[in-house]
């Protein structure tokens, strides 16, 4: 293997000539066997990629291959065992790999290893090839990773299925099969609208449509003529229960097709409908075979005068018969999320449950141990149940007398002290009369001290009398001032009231402008369903989780249970309630959460089923 200098900045891809090297590989399967192919093909990679040092361990049916490939160069040691660690890696998770070593100083690229998988013919990882490159920047090892994938990808299908000879129907199906090979792992999409086009521009079909299967089902990837393809559009429909319907029944069905007979008429409703639907045009379906299975279904439409027969389907079903060891590597390439874990955890789950005597004798344990779990075992068992914040206490502020409101202080949601000012109410007439009557005072003071010059005693006390008199008027006058003045007996927050839009009114004494809640005490109410309250009631306590506080649990204890129900818009519940001190003010009333009473262990099938158990009972008496 030569090991090439390569400019950092020059794409590896556009280097290599990813399309060469495949063409290359398929002309070496038709010349040699799959054994010797496989040696050779291996060392044309690494040639192309310029490793130092490539080493594979793969399964080729009955065969095991396993051979080291390099120019003058072997690694240490440490380094095989972590190739051979990182391709036993690869296997078990079914993803291909790309390792950096410690470089000898910082100025240097480390030795970077790369391992992928190699499949067998079901899509079942069969071994692992691995390269190393001893000087390797993170952007040739980026290109350099993805080409190695993708070339092993398409090695995997030479190795298991020998190429069709040149002369085969296939035609120019088959000359590109090499460049599809990448496309399928690439974007599984474009494969499909490819042989879609493909087929309908060769015989000029009207309609092509390809679907990709899994298990009974069909997905319809592309439709010759359409940009995108929705599932929810009606002929989307038609042609996926049509593609379904011929998968049920494995061969080739041709709806509407004439012969020298006549027409042939077939019980195939769902083509029926797909024939009824497009004017009495000719519909069929024809699966794609490989390894024994269906892996794909082509649906074709012709106008009802082209003379298409079932013998046309099945001309097309040789001429696309190269497509079929390419659509497993697109649905693999295609698979969601959800799956990939899936597989993932096949792949590790597979070295233990091996064998099928083996899998059955751990399926019967497993079996066994959930079982015995549910009849002795236990589980935690909760009431969950909603909690709401409420006020403990609170204070409703009203007019303390008739008169006209002047100002407003405060709003709803306003934290307030105890004896600030709210609202005032008019008091100029008050103040006035006050006013009068302190003047009406100090003249009954300068009288009364003439009165004492002159010694007349009697007259003293008369003034005197009519001093206090005006002072005990004054006092009524003063508190009538005072209290227009309305303030706040205690400290909390404004709930309720906005007496803004009455400011100039009368008002009459016990008209309501606020209600005020106290905010360093409050009511946790928890409505708890009628079914579950003999269970909350032998809780002592529980935990308050808020929306507006989730990463806080607060503690509740001296639960109280209310001796009836009340109605709810979900039902009959009991408020069970508790109080709380709260210094800080964080709890306001209005907040809503849910409540957890934990009321220990019990019976692991009890908890599971007692549910559906009391409902079965009420519903039918059992």
């Amino acid at each position: 293997m030569s090991n090439q200098s390569v400019k950092p900045e020059q794409s590896v891809l556009q280097r290599l000539g990813m399309s060469q090297l495949q063409r290359d590989l398929r002309a070496m399967f038709r010349a040699q066997s799959a054994d010797r192919a496989m040696v050779t093909g291996l060392a044309r990679i690494g040639d192309y990629l310029g490793a130092d040092y490539l080493v594979v361990h793969a399964r080729l049916g009955a065969h095991f291959l396993s051979e080291e490939f390099s120019d003058n160069f072997r690694p240490s040691d440490k380094v095989r065992d972590v190739i051979n660690g990182t391709m036993g890696d690869v296997v078990d998770e079914g993803q291909a790999r790309c390792i950096r070593l410690r470089a000898a100083s910082d100025g240097e690229y480390g030795p970077t290893i790369i391992a992928a998988v190699l499949y067998d013919e079901e899509n079942e990882p069969a071994g692992a090839a691995a390269i190393l490159l001893r000087e390797c920047g993170r952007d040739r090892a980026v290109e350099i990773f993805s080409a190695f994938e993708s070339v092993l990808g398409f090695l995997s299908v030479l190795v298991e299925q020998p190429q069709v000879p040149v002369s085969s129907p296939a035609g120019g199906i088959q000359q590109n099969e090499a460049a599809l090979a990448g496309v399928a792992t690439a974007d599984p999409v474009q494969l499909a609208f490819h042989i879609s086009g493909s087929l309908a521009n060769r015989h000029n079909l009207d309609q092509v449509a390809v679907g990709f299967v899994s298990g009974k089902r069909v997905r319809v990837a592309s439709i010759s003529g359409m940009d995108d393809v929705r599932p929810s559009n009606p002929g989307v429909k038609w042609i996926r229960n049509a593609m379904e319907e011929g998968l049920d029944t494995g061969h080739a069905v041709a709806f509407g097709a004439t012969q020298s007979g006549g027409s042939v008429d077939c019980d195939f409703p769902l083509h029926r409908q797909w024939h009824q639907a497009v004017s009495g045009d000719t519909v069929g379906t024809l699966p794609i075979e490989f390894g024994g299975r269906t892996v794909g279904m082509i649906a074709v439409r012709q106008s009802a005068d082209s003379g298409l027969q079932r013998k046309n389907l099945e001309s097309f079903q040789k001429e696309i018969e190269p497509y079929a060891r390419l659509l497993p590597l697109a649905q693999r390439a295609s698979r969601g999320i959800v799956r990939h874990a899936g597989e993932k955890v096949a792949a590790l789950l597979r070295p233990i449950f091996g064998s099928t005597a083996r899998r059955v004798v751990c399926s019967m344990l497993a079996a066994a141990a959930l079982v015995y779990w549910l009849m002795f075992g236990s589980l935690s068992y909760s009431v969950v149940v909603t909690g709401r914040v409420a006020t403990a206490q609170s204070q409703h502020i009203s007019c303390p007398q008739d008169g006209t409101l002047e100002r407003v202080h405060v709003a709803i949601g306003d934290v307030i002290e105890p004896g600030q000012v709210l609202a005032e109410l008019d008091t100029h007439l008050d103040q006035l009369e006050a006013a009068e009557l302190r003047a009406r005072i100090q003249a009954k003071m300068v009288e009364s001290d003439r009165a004492l010059v002159e010694q007349s005693a009697v007259d003293r006390r008369v003034i005197e009398s009519q001093r206090r008199a005006l002072e005990a008027q004054l006092a009524i006058v003063n508190r009538k001032v005072e209290r227009g003045r309305i303030r706040a007996v205690v400290g909390g927050v404004i709930v309720s009231g906005d007496p803004r839009n009455r400011i100039g009114y009368p008002l009459q004494a016990g008209y309501e402008l606020f209600q005020i809640a106290c905010t360093d005490r409050v009511r946790i109410i928890m409505s708890v369903p009628e079914n579950s309250i003999v269970d909350a009631r032998q809780a002592s306590e529980a935990q308050l989780l808020l929306a507006a506080r989730p990463d806080q649990t607060i503690d509740l204890l001296e639960l109280r249970f209310p001796p009836a129900a009340v109605a709810s818009p979900s039902g009959m519940v009991f408020e069970v309630d508790t109080e709380l001190s709260v210094g800080d003010g964080s709890l306001l009333p209005g907040m809503e959460g849910v409540v957890y009473m934990d009321l220990g262990e019990r019976n692991a099938w009890w908890v599971l089923t007692h549910r559906i158990t009391d409902w079965l009972r009420l519903r039918f008496w059992i």
